[in-house]
């Protein structure tokens, strides 16, 4: 089973469809209440399971949320899950695939953050949000929002809303506003509702912003204040994006929208490949196919990374790239920008399909880690690997993951960084869901490895399902699909990176 993503929606189906075929049946046991909102400093990790089995329904998707313990780290025990089988949450349906894609945020403006989990497989492919809103008294509410309540005209089958999300406050109110990617709209097109929050848990106030021409706007998005005005800036990456002048060179680019949004106006700011300096835009590079921001110069100023994971080297087709812009001081620009090919040149390896960034040495500094899940080793295919540039004004210094043991495949497939004991750092999480444990077949994986002072310590804790309570690892699950950070309270710098989102 190989999750490289394809630019044709229609395949994308078909490849989900034949997941849908292999799943297996497993009653899962009553999701869990909600962990109480503590005064710890560690965060807790949100882990996608987009392919879990509901009860009979297969694919239909879950979450856990594993706990991190201040000095202590990711607690596998202490966890709890969600499904589409609590308050108004939606009904668990074949493919629904809840879980694709999870952010989180402040979206009642109550100081805790909430979770939103795309759906995108619902209403055959239309797609729908839920979102959990945690209260003060440990209780919460998950709510279904569906694309056809926001766009009640044009919206229709295939268009995926909820295949991406961000959270950020993009027009400058104080309260978290949900960036959500509906990369299939309008005949991929793709579109970007941006869902204002308000302390009624309903987000009902939002902006849309739309692609054309099959360019897959929305098809990646990250957050930063690029222009230090104090708002949240959104890049929208569109892989599919035509850049050619007398010819279609369908290469891709990444659009930034600068905050505050407003669909009647807002200042945009276009790259490509060509742009950058950095590389020459190319048919299918699929430039602006992951994105994710930092400070990985240690300059204040947020800079961005984009993934070109179909980009050649040499005559070594898709070995994958990742471009690098950074922050003058005013804006993205491509003074010194960068660019990296990581490890040997190899067919199909697609570096750059995953991206995160933490400060995994606590130096003020961010790193930028970057995923090839698809690199072979000398005995499993597509085994992975996974590498991570150390943030300093040059940018000196890689640490590369290779797999602990022949049972990981797709290493690196999603990645984040997230501060699960604590400390003045970050921890680097990486999800394998290609991983086999013993009796099942790619039921799935992540791997820790803490950070500290002199940076991440090179051992990898590996969690399954196993491990969790309460839950069953299952064939064909892939456990690890999508990763994101669940701080215990409303961070306080928004110039912060938004943590990797898969789709």
């Amino acid at each position: 089973m190989n999750f490289r993503k394809s630019f044709s929606i229609l395949l994308i189906v078909a490849l989900f469809a034949g997941v849908a075929a292999w799943g297996t049946t497993f009653a899962e046991s009553p999701v869990h209440d909600p962990l109480s909102p503590t005064k710890e400093n560690a965060s807790s990790l949100i882990v996608g399971v987009p392919f879990e089995d509901v009860g009979n329904v297969l694919d239909a998707g879950v979450i856990n949320v594993v706990a991190g313990v201040n000095d202590s780290g990711l607690t596998p025990s202490a966890n709890i899950y969600y499904s589409q089988t609590k308050d108004n949450a939606g009904t668990p349906e074949k493919n629904d695939q809840y879980g694709l894609a999870v952010a989180s945020g402040d979206f009642d403006h109550n100081g805790l953050n909430d979770i939103a989990i795309g759906v995108p497989g619902e209403d055959n492919r239309m797609g729908a949000i839920d979102v959990i809103f945690f209260h003060d008294d440990g209780s919460s509410l998950q709510a279904i929002i569906r694309e056809n309540y926001w766009l009640k005209q044009n919206a229709h089958a295939g268009d995926e809303f909820g295949s991406t999300l961000v959270a950020g406050d993009f027009n400058g109110d104080g309260l978290d506003d949900l960036a959500v990617g509906a990369p299939g709209y309008n005949h991929n097109a793709g579109a970007v509702l941006v869902l204002h929050g308000d302390e009624g848990e309903t987000l009902m106030d939002y902006d849309a912003f739309f692609g054309t021409n099959q360019e897959l706007f929305g098809y990646a998005l990250a957050r930063a204040d690029f222009d230090a005005d104090g708002i949240n800036d959104l890049a929208v990456g569109c892989p599919n994006a035509d850049v050619g002048i007398l010819t279609t060179i369908r290469s891709g680019k990444v659009r930034i929208l600068y905050g505050p949004l407003d669909a009647a106006f807002v200042r945009h700011q276009d790259w490509t490949q060509s742009a950058t300096g950095q590389g020459v835009s190319e048919e299918g590079d699929a430039f602006g196919e992951t994105l994710v921001t930092g400070d990985f110069n240690g300059d204040g100023r947020a800079d961005l990374a984009i993934g070109v994971p179909n980009e050649d080297r040499g005559n070594v087709q898709n070995t994958g790239a990742v471009n690098v812009l950074y922050n003058n001081q005013h804006d993205l620009s491509k003074t010194g920008a960068k660019v990296w090919f990581m490890g040997a040149a190899q067919k199909n390896k697609f570096t750059g399909i995953s991206l995160a960034v933490g400060d995994f040495d606590g130096d003020d500094s961010d790193d930028l880690v970057i995923g090839s899940p698809y690199e072979d080793s000398a005995t499993v295919e597509d085994a992975g690997r996974v590498d991570v540039i150390w943030g300093t004004p040059t940018e000196m210094g890689i640490t590369t993951f290779f797999p602990p043991n022949d049972r990981v495949e797709y290493m690196g497939y999603a990645l984040a960084g997230v501060n699960l004991t604590g400390h003045n750092h970050d921890d680097l999480v990486i999800g394998a869901p290609g991983y086999s444990s013993p009796g099942h077949t790619h039921d799935g994986a992540i791997a820790v490895s803490y950070g500290g002072p002199s940076g991440l310590n090179g051992y990898l804790q590996i969690v399954t399902q196993n491990e969790l309570a309460q839950v069953a690892a299952e064939d064909s699950d892939y456990f690890g699909y999508a990763l994101t950070a669940l701080p215990p309270a409303h961070p306080k710098n928004y110039l912060q990176y938004a943590p990797m989102i898969r789709r």
